[in-house]
């Protein structure tokens, strides 16, 4: 089983393909399987590389609460485990977030950002407000499995195939480790760093996704040089709502930037 020590984690990745490297970095209760199918797309023209966030997947996380730079900093180190010096980037709301702060703190190893339903801040916007104080009281008393059914058929709302995926997999994960990751993304503040970020981006989001929508704008106008899309018909997880949109997208973006 391919794995690495990160500090006190350990991290699981998958390898797949040829070519220029690529990051996935999957969204906050999910894991490498997200982006099967970018995988079994891409995976002719670039060296995919995906990988199970600490705490999420098979990777393993020490006790403690979820930070998003000890989770960027893991990313760094998947390239320095596999030799790599620059890599492109991609990733899903958490996982875009994760990419976006491994290019603030290491701009030289990153080739480009696709970021999809990012987000820059939550620290001091009504998710945190609403959302702390709820993981905290739906932690305590509220059966796991409602709340793993809900977020499924919410998320799975425009391709109800990708349900049964979605709720395995957050019903996997131990419910202090989900309580801990969503409280550690509410802190997450990245506004003052942005213009830091000097590589292409291509900013990708779900029309129908209000999760992230009040970000984007923001997102445009500090990341310079942006690309900006917006997809019909999909949500939160844009890749699994529109995967040949979204596969069509990533390939254009990183043929343009390695030519």
């Amino acid at each position: 089983m391919p794995v690495f020590r990160s500090d006190y984690a350990v991290i699981y990745y998958e390898t797949t393909g040829h070519g220029p490297p690529l990051v996935l970095t999957h969204g906050a209760t999910l894991d490498h399987h997200q982006w099967t199918p970018q995988i079994k797309a891409l995976a002719k023209d670039f060296l995919i590389i995906s990988w199970d966030v600490r705490g999420h997947g098979r990777s393993v996380t020490p006790p403690g609460t979820f930070q998003h730079h000890e989770a960027a900093a893991d990313l760094i180190r998947l390239l320095d485990h596999l030799h790599i010096e620059k890599a492109h980037m991609c990733g899903l709301s958490m996982g875009a977030a994760i990419s976006l702060e491994a290019a603030v703190t290491s701009p030289h190893r990153t080739a480009s950002l696709i970021l999809m339903n990012s987000y820059h801040s939550l620290s001091t916007s009504g998710f945190r407000k609403l959302f702390a104080p709820l993981t905290h009281w739906t932690r305590r008393f509220v059966p796991r499995l409602p709340v793993v059914k809900t977020q499924a058929k919410l998320l799975a709302r425009f391709n109800r195939n990708n349900q049964p995926y979605i709720e395995q997999t957050v019903r996997s994960m131990p419910k202090t480790t989900w309580s801990q990751t969503w409280h550690g993304l509410s802190e997450t503040e990245l506004t003052g760093k942005l213009e830091k970020v000097s590589c292409p981006v291509l900013l990708m989001h779900g029309k129908q996704d209000l999760v992230t929508k009040n970000q984007q704008n923001t997102l445009f106008t500090r990341l310079a040089g942006a690309t900006r899309l917006e997809l019909d018909d999909s949500h939160h997880l844009m890749n699994l709502d529109q995967p040949e949109q979204v596969n069509e997208a990533i390939h254009s973006f990183l043929k343009e930037v390695d030519n």
